[in-house]
C-alpha cells in the first residue's frame, strides 16, 4: 500500500492543536502563583521584633532593709523554790508538769525536833510564870511590912529587881516560842503564784540545806519575748511601734504576728553590745519558756532610687552594673502594642539587693521603662517590642522580704 504525504496546512493545524492545551493550562494557573509570590514578598518586607518584658520605674526617696534578730521566750516569773532552813523533806505533794495555784502546799519538812523544842519552851514559860507569881506575892507582903516598919528597903528593892528579871525572861521565852512557830511554818513550802512545775529537783526523805531548790516554777500566761537589738535601732524600734506602717513583727514556730514593745533596757550588754527589748506575747500564741523567737525590724535609709527585679541587671565593664532602657524609636506603627523601642545600656549603682530584687540609682529616670528579664538574649542597640501582658510597675515592696506577685511570676517564666 502506498502512503500518501500529509498536506502542509494540515501539519500546521496539528501543531497548533498540540501546543494549545499547555498554553491554556499555563494561563489558568499563572494568576494564582503571582499572588502567592506577592504575598510572600510583602511578608518578608516586615522586620521581626523580639517581644521584650519590661518594668516601669517608680522613684522613691528611701528604702527599707529588713533586719532579723533572735531571742527567747521568757515567762514573767521563774522561781526556783526551796526551804529557808535545813531539814529532811517529809512529803512532796506535786510533781513535774503539775499546775499549782497560789497558796497551794508543795512540800513539807520533818518538824519533830521543832515540836520537842516548842514543848521545852512552853515548860520554861510556865516555870517563869510561876516564879513571877511568887515574886509578886512576896513583893506584896513586903510592901505591907514596909508600911509597918518591919522590913528594910533593901529587901523590897531586891524583890522588885527579881520581878523585872522574870518579866524579861518571860518575854524571851515568848519570843523563842514565836521563833519556833515561824520555823515550823517555814517547814511547809507554798506556791507564791499560780504556775506550772517545770522541774522537781528533790525526793522525799532527802536532807537539804537552806535554799536548796526543790521545785522550778514557771508562771503561765503573760509570757514575754526578750531580744537584744543594736543601739542604733533602739529609737527606730520605738518609732516604728507607734507611727510607721512597717511595724516590727515577731515570729515563733512559723507564726508571724505584730510585735508589742513593753520596754527597752537601760544598759548595753557588754558581751553582745545590744540593748534588751521586751515584747508582750499575745494570748493566742502558745510558746514555752526558752523557745526561740525572731524579730523582724526594718531599717530605713534615705536615698533616691528604684526597685527593680534582679533579672533586670547585667554586668558591665570594670565591675559596673547595667540595665537596658527602652527608648522609643521612630516607627510607622501608631498602635502602642506595635511600637518599637531601641535598647540602651545604662550604668547604675546597686544600693541594696535581696535574693530577687535590687534598689538602684544611676542614669535612669522616673517613669522610664527597662528590660525586666531576658537580657542575655538581647544587646544594646537592638529594636524590640514590649509585651503589654508582662509589663510591671515596681512599687515600694514594703518589707524587704516581700516580693510582688508579678515579679515572682516573671522569675518563674525565666
Amino acid at each position: 500500500m502506498k502512503t500518501l504525504p500529509l498536506h502542509s496546512g494540515f501539519r500546521q493545524s496539528l501543531a497548533v492543536l498540540m501546543i494549545l492545551p499547555p498554553l491554556v493550562f499555563s494561563s489558568g494557573c499563572s494568576p494564582t502563583n503571582a499572588e502567592e509570590k506577592n504575598n510572600q514578598s510583602s511578608s518578608s518586607d516586615q522586620p521581626y521584633y523580639h517581644q521584650a518584658q519590661s518594668v516601669q520605674l517608680n522613684q522613691l526617696n528611701s528604702y527599707s532593709v529588713e533586719r532579723r534578730f533572735v531571742g527567747k521566750v521568757q515567762v514573767k516569773q521563774n522561781a526556783a523554790l526551796g526551804f529557808e532552813q535545813a531539814g529532811k523533806i517529809s512529803e512532796l505533794m506535786f510533781d513535774e508538769g503539775d499546775f499549782v495555784q497560789q497558796g497551794d502546799l508543795l512540800a513539807s519538812q520533818d518538824t519533830e525536833l521543832l515540836k520537842v523544842e516548842r514543848k521545852e519552851l512552853e515548860a520554861q514559860l510556865s516555870e517563869t510564870e510561876a516564879q513571877l507569881n511568887l515574886t509578886r506575892a512576896n513583893l506584896k507582903r513586903l510592901r505591907q511590912l514596909k508600911q509597918n516598919g518591919f522590913t528594910s528597903t533593901q529587901s523590897l528593892d531586891e524583890l522588885q529587881s527579881q520581878q523585872k528579871v522574870l518579866l524579861a525572861s518571860r518575854l524571851r521565852v515568848r519570843a523563842a516560842l514565836d521563833a519556833n512557830q515561824i520555823r515550823i511554818n517555814k517547814a511547809r513550802l507554798y506556791a507564791p503564784f499560780s504556775a506550772r512545775i517545770s522541774q522537781r529537783m528533790q525526793d522525799s526523805g532527802t536532807v537539804v540545806n537552806a535554799g536548796t531548790p526543790v521545785f522550778q516554777l514557771l508562771q503561765e500566761g503573760n509570757n514575754e519575748v526578750r531580744i537584744g537589738i543594736p543601739v542604733r535601732l533602739a529609737d527606730s524600734l520605738v518609732d516604728q511601734d507607734h507611727t510607721s506602717d512597717l511595724k516590727p513583727a515577731l515570729e515563733i514556730h512559723g507564726k508571724r504576728f505584730p510585735a508589742q514593745l513593753l520596754a527597752l533596757g537601760a544598759d548595753v550588754n557588754p558581751a553582745t553590745r545590744t540593748v534588751s527589748a521586751r515584747f508582750q506575747l499575745p494570748a493566742y500564741i502558745s510558746a514555752v519558756n526558752g523557745q526561740l523567737a525572731y524579730l523582724t525590724l526594718n531599717e530605713s535609709f534615705k536615698a533616691e532610687g528604684y526597685w527593680v527585679p534582679m533579672s533586670a541587671l547585667t554586668d558591665g565593664i570594670r565591675g559596673m552594673w547595667n540595665v537596658y532602657a527602652l527608648s522609643p524609636a521612630e516607627s510607622e506603627y501608631t498602635n502602642p502594642e506595635q511600637a518599637v523601642y531601641t535598647l540602651q545600656s545604662r550604668n547604675i549603682q546597686v544600693l541594696h539587693a535581696t535574693e530577687d530584687k535590687a534598689y538602684i540609682s544611676g542614669a535612669i529616670q522616673d517613669g522610664e521603662q527597662i528590660l525586666s528579664a531576658g537580657l542575655h538574649r538581647l544587646v544594646p542597640g537592638q529594636s524590640v517590642r514590649i509585651n503589654p501582658e508582662q509589663t510591671l510597675s515596681m512599687q515600694h515592696p514594703g518589707l524587704s522580704g516581700d516580693v510582688p506577685e508579678a515579679n515572682l511570676a516573671l522569675q518563674e517564666e525565666n
